[in-house]
């Protein structure tokens, strides 16, 4: 009997296969460490299937259609998704266009989604011609090198590729510099004081500004205001995530 091989095809058998997989759990199976890198890896490459999924619809005209601003207001509201993922999902598609074999690496379970975050978090324009010369090295990176270590060999990047395009503030940006101080005050509210690094900062500035949507109408808050809501939308999420 013929199939139809289409995109919803394929995406009911991944989900079936998911509901299988409950449903053996639930009737006892046994869990080995197999098992476990198998589906932690499977995460990965959906996350990076979701991408190759979002970033064309988010051209849609439904998006406007269906009165929304964006394709992360459209997530946010028809999925359980949070604020700031449509512009991840870009930014991680933005990295899968532009450097060959970083996609193929998720695929091939040999690097990981947060090593594609800590990219298209370094990516700027005035970068890119650096990034797309150093990906292989960069890939070699990601794949051989902890997160954390991932992290740093990135931040260290960041500085040297500042440094040659002339960023005036690049030579004050050391690593052992870098900071945050967040302390309690007898009035039960927080004193937070910092300095990041140049990938940090941009990490956060962009993290901020996806979890915060522009005004409405009635809303009087400050810029700054805004911006520690945002900060505590992102705490209260990360906590939220914390057990998944």
């Amino acid at each position: 009997m013929y199939v139809e091989s289409t995109l919803d095809h394929y995406l009911a058998l991944a989900e079936s296969a998911a509901l299988s997989a409950v449903s053996c759990l639930q009737n006892g199976a046994v869990v080995t460490a197999a098992n476990v890198a198998a589906a932690r890896a499977l995460v990965d490459r959906f996350e990076t299937l979701c991408t190759r999924i979002v970033v064309p619809f988010a051209d849609s005209p439904v998006i406007r259609d269906d009165g929304y601003r964006n394709i992360s207001d459209w997530l946010a509201f028809n999925t359980h998704a949070r604020p700031s993922e449509g512009e991840q999902r870009i930014a991680h598609g933005e990295v899968f266009a532009k450097l060959s074999g970083w996609s193929d690496a998720v695929d091939a379970g040999t690097i990981g989604v947060s090593h594609v975050s800590v990219i298209a978090n370094a990516l700027t324009k005035a970068r890119l011609p650096f990034l797309v010369r150093d990906a292989e090295m960069m890939l070699v990176w990601a794949q051989t090198l902890s997160l954390s270590n991932f992290r740093r060999a990135v931040a260290l990047w960041v500085s040297h590729c500042d440094d040659a395009l002339g960023d005036p503030t690049a030579e004050n940006e050391h690593e052992e510099a870098r900071r945050v101080q967040l302390s309690p005050t007898s009035g039960g509210m927080w004193i937070l004081n910092g300095l990041l690094d140049a990938l940090g900062g941009e990490a956060l500035s962009k993290a901020l500004e996806a979890a915060m949507p522009k005004p409405c109408e009635g809303d009087n808050r400050t810029p700054a205001q805004r911006r520690h809501d945002a900060l505590i939308d992102i705490a209260h999420e990360s906590l939220a995530n914390e057990g998944r």
